[in-house]
């Protein structure tokens, strides 16, 4: 997808807070502006002694410098049934096709009670879990909508503070949707979602939104990687095998931590430019614990800073502000 939306942004225009055109990120149309070229395929592969990128159609892309920034994948979506009944949120490539699937079980069920499975217990899970009902419950005209949210883990926003993940638990329970926790998926059928304590749920929509995890291509590449897969990478956001890649945004791994994809992109954009024209000095990418936003709703937002935890109106209209600035950037 040339035109992709913005992963972060997604919730808000799933419940209507913006337009979902507001959120596409226009490759092309970047490129274009920066003098660049646009080759709209896959990646195979890099081959470092030969500098060249295979890709999809067989041929080859030679290269003086390169830059990796390819996001993620989601955990679990190679399970059964998972690509054929469930709606991915990424790639973000794949992130477009929610809102016409979650319209199109509107009008599928018309008339009739829906029920919708939300998978995965992270932030991406909770604010689509609230957008969709929003977004569905609009749709169907007054049909009871049924959302569940479902994961593995033993509690909501695993990765934040425990009082983050009561605070979500909170905004779910406030709108009626149901939270079943510490059971993973088996598998998908047409109907119905299996967890792996034998339960099984009935489905009419699921909306896929698990845990991060590499990319095949990063493997392909050859590069170091850490146990999960994810490239490693100096504070220059080099690969530490090769200085002529850069990797960044959620491939990449500095020491223990991930390397935040908003944060990294000029960083990123400055160092390329300095090794093509021979320049300098690089700039330093260096891991900082910045406040984490979650939208709980069209109006509501919780932020998370290690034992603070914070939630309200307020919240939510400066998380909209700062991603419309980002934006118009």
């Amino acid at each position: 997808d040339p035109r992709p939306l913005h992963p972060a942004m997604l919730a808000s225009a799933i419940d209507g807070t913006r337009p979902i055109e507001e959120i596409r990120i226009d490759v092309a149309a970047l490129a274009r502006r920066a003098g660049a070229k646009v080759r709209i395929t896959l990646a195979r592969s890099l081959d470092r002694a030969r500098r060249e990128l295979l890709l999809g159609d067989g041929t080859t892309l030679r290269y003086d410098v390169a830059s990796i920034a390819i996001g993620t994948g989601l955990s679990g979506a190679d399970l059964s049934g998972v690509r054929e009944h469930a709606v991915m949120i990424q790639p973000a490539a794949e992130a477009g096709a929610l809102a016409p699937a979650l319209d199109g079980l509107a009008r599928r069920r018309a008339g009739q009670p829906i029920r919708l499975v939300v998978v995965g217990t992270g932030a991406a899970a909770v604010e689509l879990a609230l957008a969709s009902r929003v977004r569905v419950a609009r749709s169907a005209g007054g049909v009871p909508v049924d959302v569940t949210l479902v994961g593995e883990s033993a509690q909501l926003l695993p990765t934040r503070s425990p009082a983050a993940g009561r605070a979500a638990v909170r905004a779910l329970g406030a709108v009626g949707i149901s939270i079943h926790l510490g059971a993973g998926v088996r598998g998908l059928e047409s109907g119905a979602i299996t967890l792996t304590n034998g339960d099984r749920l009935v489905a009419d929509g699921v909306v896929w939104a698990t845990a991060p995890t590499p990319l095949p291509f990063a493997h392909a590449t050859g590069l170091t990687a850490d146990p999960a897969g994810y490239l490693r990478v100096d504070p220059w956001l080099r690969s530490t095998d090769d200085p002529l890649v850069f990797v960044a945004g959620g491939a990449a791994m500095l020491g223990d931590a991930p390397v935040d994809p908003i944060r990294s992109g000029e960083i990123l954009a400055h160092n390329l430019l300095c090794v093509c024209t021979g320049t300098g000095p690089l700039r330093r990418y260096a891991p900082r614990r910045l406040p984490e936003f979650v939208r709980l709703g069209p109006a509501r937002a919780l932020a998370d800073w290690g034992s603070v935890v914070v939630s309200g109106g307020w919240v939510n209209a400066l998380t909209e502000r700062g991603e419309r600035e980002y934006l118009a950037r």
